[in-house]
């Protein structure tokens, strides 16, 4: 049996030199106020090899005195350890639940030489509530073996910082970190801190970074080489100065696409901060797909910067997506090289993929060797803003909506100086595609060329040929290194919103946008949120004003109020941002002074006894005081978020985008007023229905519960088969969709349905129905003729459905499904 193990005492002093300590419950259990000295001793076979939990204790006390902590190693040597001692509380599993747990203590300064190692653990490190800096460490083989038992499984450094000012740096640019086969490399759940110079290889997932209540997170110049993800991110927006996802060297070694997100950068946030607020600077890293897969995903960011980074797929190139933005504010997309191999052919890869948001600006773009260079759906006013880029060798360079996809519109480019390799555009394919409707409307995505056709980069033949593809002059606007990487120069700036109203603008007011209904709200919504960030807009024309004034009772305008409320929440005024930013420039050089004279001491140099307590009270203090200011913010927060839950139970939905974005805003916000982890199952469920929805008739909403959803259930969505719908008019392109118009009016009844299933829209077509749960793994396959389908075996839940044609292999809809037979 295991035994309780070796207790240091208050005052206690433990050297161990050259040790084994093994078969214990917590080997070392050292309290606050002990003294350790602990060198190339090995921790064999324990529950815990290390405890130090300092909870209980006043600030200035939640620490040890560590004189040495180096050369050690942690690891599970044999099949199963040992069972448990009579009263010990702990389940356990085959192997060690961790090498070293570090509770609410302040300053964990470990980064000695030679470094301590852990292998063959079910977790490396496991840290709560707790500051410091650690480097020199090593990670081997962090999997669980067996039923699960443990709270946490697979992290080789899991930290957890709930209800506290949390902040670790992980490993500096002198010194060594690696991983190896871990199911996730380094996972943060509402922490801050730094990650430098660690290496990752064979992990399911390199960095998980959940949840930041402090928002400051620099992953900096890390090689990764994982399964699944390399660096993720889930609402850690909006970001203070020196944070971002810099210089990092990405590899995702599996396979990607379907419903199976592999991903190498990949960031879900829910839309919060301002147009003043800072988002995600993604610049200079190198991701490589291996085979197919998204390189650099961005949903709901505000402010975002994704510049200078080189993404490139080696294989399957039907499942590749270079970088996929879907309904940002206020996003820099400039400088990315985006291409795949040129032995694999272009496939079904896309390049850039843009769905929705708000005054982004795609700009100095190099995108080569996909199929469609870049792609934007949905309703996005980039006025001026899709520029300089470069299109080499696609079937097409630039795309908007998509075959039964119209509706698509993104401002008019008044400028020239996006560039098309002519010569590689293939035989009765088009330099740019648009599938929006014909007529003036088309030219709200309108480009100004120069020249004639076919006479220069900047003129490729297009389908329609009028009404978009504009010969004019236009203003000059150039790339100097669109396709150089790492870019030398500065990140050339975005397209600022302004009070100058654009053309969409106008035809939002004017109605003629769109003839279908959920394009109408979808645009007064946004023209709304657009007049409550730029009031003068209103002054600039008074049908603005006028606008402004009829919508603020309709639930567009109250819904518009809500999102850019809930956009502020994390967003501090100037005297909040003066006081914030003066405890941390406090508190930082007292972080550094005691990680200095912590590394000095571990080395065996004498420190200023006198001058370390100080410090260390000077330090506990700011915290606490800093902890009661933060406090205060979430309590003047919470306020504010209980206001809008109540504005947003008021307001009456008459269509299926205004529910989605009221039941949408009542989930997340409810997340946010109770600093829930995870949405309930129920809501899960709801969230789901939403994202699967086509965006363009759910509205922005669906973007905002497709961030929510694919995090806890890793479902992906795919737009192109989505959206096709009857009532969606496109330029009707040599009648390619006529097939999918018919086959998109299929209706499935009722639904939700206790099992039974009917259907309409298919004329008595012969199909193949498949049905997938909310994992997107597939549960029955059958071949259907009646138009009517029985699906009471199925759990309550909710369900994918596919048909497919059985005359010619062809998609005919995907939609979801609800089973509840209470």
């Amino acid at each position: 049996q295991l035994i309780q193990g070796i207790v240091v005492e208050t005052g206690g002093t433990l050297v161990s030199r050259g040790c084994t300590l093994n078969d214990s419950r917590f080997a070392v259990d050292a309290k606050p106020g002990s003294i350790l000295s602990i060198t190339n001793t090995e921790f064999l076979n324990n529950y815990i090899g290390l405890r130090l939990s300092m909870a209980g204790v006043p600030e200035s006390q939640k620490r040890v005195t560590i004189n040495a902590l180096t050369g050690n190693i942690f690891s599970t040597t044999k099949s199963s350890i040992n069972a448990p001692y009579p009263g010990m509380t702990e389940a356990l599993e085959s192997r060690g639940y961790c090498g070293i747990l570090v509770n609410d203590y302040n300053d964990f300064n470990v980064f000695g030489n030679p470094g301590n190692t852990f292998r063959f653990l079910c977790n490396g490190l496991i840290i709560t509530n707790t500051t410091g800096n650690i480097a020199n460490m090593f990670f081997n083989d962090m999997n669980s073996v067996g039923p699960a038992a443990y709270p946490l499984e697979g992290f080789g450094i899991h930290m957890g910082g709930k209800g506290k000012h949390s902040y670790m740096n992980i490993n500096e640019f002198w010194h060594t970190m690696t991983f190896n086969n871990c199911k996730t490399g380094i996972r943060a759940d509402y922490y801050h801190g730094d990650i430098e110079n660690v290496t990752m290889t064979n992990v399911g997932i390199g960095i998980d970074w959940t949840n930041s209540p402090g928002r400051q997170i620099r992953l900096d110049r890390n090689t990764i080489s994982a399964r699944l993800y390399g660096i993720r991110s889930f609402q850690n927006e909006p970001r203070p100065a020196n944070s971002g996802i810099l210089g990092n060297t990405i590899v995702v070694t599996t396979a990607g696409g379907g419903l199976t997100p592999i991903t190498g950068i990949e960031m879900q946030e829910p839309g919060l901060g301002s147009n003043l607020g800072g988002g995600w600077p993604v610049i200079k890293n190198s991701v490589t797909m291996n085979v197919g897969g998204r390189g650099i995903l961005y949903r709901n960011g505000v402010s975002g910067v994704l510049d200078g980074n080189f993404v490139t797929n080696l294989s399957m190139p039907n499942s590749y997506t270079g970088i996929l933005t879907e309904g940002d504010l206020f996003t820099n997309v400039s400088r990315n090289t985006i291409t795949q191999s040129s032995a694999i052919g272009l496939g079904a890869a896309n390049g850039l993929l843009s769905a929705a948001g708000f005054n982004n600006t795609y700009q100095c773009n190099c995108i080569d060797n996909t199929h469609v260079g870049a792609q934007f759906y949905d309703l996005a006013d980039f006025t001026n803003s899709v520029r300089g880029n470069n299109f080499n060798t696609h079937t097409t360079g630039l795309q908007l909506g998509n075959a039964g996809v119209g509706d698509s519109y993104i401002g008019r480019q008044n400028h020239t100086g996006n560039l098309w390799d002519l010569s590689q555009i293939p035989s009765g394919e088009f330099g740019g595609i648009n599938w929006g409707v014909t007529g003036s409307i088309i030219g709200q995505s309108r480009f100004l060329v120069p020249g004639t056709l076919g006479s220069n980069p900047e003129h490729p033949d297009v389908d329609p040929g009028t009404d978009w593809f504009i010969q004019s002059g236009g203003s000059s606007f150039t790339c100097s290194n669109a396709c150089a990487f790492p870019p030398t120069t500065s990140v050339p700036t975005r397209v600022p919103e302004t009070y100058v109203a654009t053309s969409l603008d106008y035809a939002i007011v004017a109605g003629t946008l769109s003839s279908n209904a959920d394009m109408v709200w979808k645009g007064n919504y946004r023209l709304y949120r657009k007049l409550l960030r730029i009031p003068a807009m209103a002054v600039y024309d008074t049908v603005f004003a006028s606008f402004k004034t009829a919508q603020s009772t309709l639930p567009a305008g109250k819904l518009a109020y809500i999102a850019e409320e809930r956009a502020k929440l994390f967003t501090l005024n100037a005297t909040d941002q003066a006081t914030d930013a003066s405890y941390r420039s406090t508190i930082a050089p007292q972080t550094v002074g005691l990680r200095n004279l912590d590394s000095l001491s571990q080395a065996g140099t004498s420190i200023n006894t006198t001058t370390y307590n100080t410090l260390v009270q000077q330090k506990a203090t700011n915290e606490t005081n800093y902890a009661a200011f933060l406090h205060g913010i979430d309590s003047i927060r919470l306020l504010q978020i209980q206001a809008l839950l109540s504005l947003n139970i008021g307001i009456s939905t008459s269509m299926v985008c205004m529910a989605n974005h009221k039941t949408v805003n009542n989930i997340l916000l409810n997340l946010l007023a109770n600093g829930d982890d995870a949405p309930s199952s129920t809501n899960l469920t709801t969230l789901s229905a939403i994202a699967a929805q086509c965006p363009i008739e759910g509205g922005d909403a669906v973007y905002e519960a497709r961030a929510v959803v694919e995090r806890f259930t890793g479902e992906t969505f795919d737009d192109a088969v989505l959206c096709v719908s009857a009532s969606r008019p496109s330029n009707g392109r040599e009648g390619e969709v006529d097939k999918q118009y018919i086959s998109s009016r299929i209706t499935l009844f009722p639904n939700p349905t206790t099992g039974i299933v009917s259907w309409e829209g298919t004329g008595g077509e012969v199909v193949l129905l498949r049905v997938f749960n909310a994992l997107g793994q597939l549960l029955t396959e059958r071949i259907v003729e009646d138009s009517r389908v029985d699906l009471s075996l199925l759990q309550d839940g909710l369900y994918y459905v596919q048909m497919i044609s059985q005359r010619d292999n062809t998609l005919l809809t995907n939609q979801t499904l609800i089973i509840t037979k209470s």
